[in-house]
């Protein structure tokens, strides 16, 4: 059975960027994606779109927000929340990193509120302490505006 593979290559993935090897990384990472596409084991697609889009955005490569997009589309077309707010978190992290801090209050808002209150998942939390540093930038931005006025 070829279900679970794509997981674990997305995995290894993971693990091979934290030791800088991104091209390495990516390389397992399009393994994974070519191996769910020809098995059509799609369980674990988004996710692994978002691994690709994690990859994408620390070797600095503007392809990083289509991959997040891609996967946010994949999950939302499987009722995968779970899987939505992990690519959600990603594409957030990037958009402050570039300065769209209002883009991602708006995406983390809106998901972080699907989750019942007393749910503290990690990535829920991660979610959550992203909206919150995201609301203070704003609120600083806001604050510098008044002051200038």
């Amino acid at each position: 059975m070829k279900l679970y593979p794509p997981y674990f290559l997305a995995l290894t993935a993971e693990g091979l960027a934290k030791t800088d090897e991104l091209d390495e990384a990516l390389s397992v990472v399009e393994e994974a994606l070519s191996l769910i596409a020809e098995t059509n084991g799609r369980c674990w697609e988004a996710d692994v779109h978002r691994v690709k889009g994690d990859l994408l955005r620390a070797a600095d490569r503007p392809e990083a927000e289509a991959c997040y997009l891609r996967a946010i589309e994949i999950a939302q077309s499987q009722q995968a929340k779970h899987w939505e707010l992990r690519a959600a978190i990603g594409l957030a992290r990037l958009w402050r990193d570039q300065g769209k801090s209002t883009e991602a209050s708006d995406l983390l808002a809106d998901i972080v509120g699907w989750f019942p209150d007393g749910e503290d998942s990690p990535d829920k939390c991660d979610a959550r302490a992203l909206l919150e540093d995201q609301t203070a930038v704003l609120d600083n931005n806001i604050a510098d505006v008044d002051a200038e006025a």
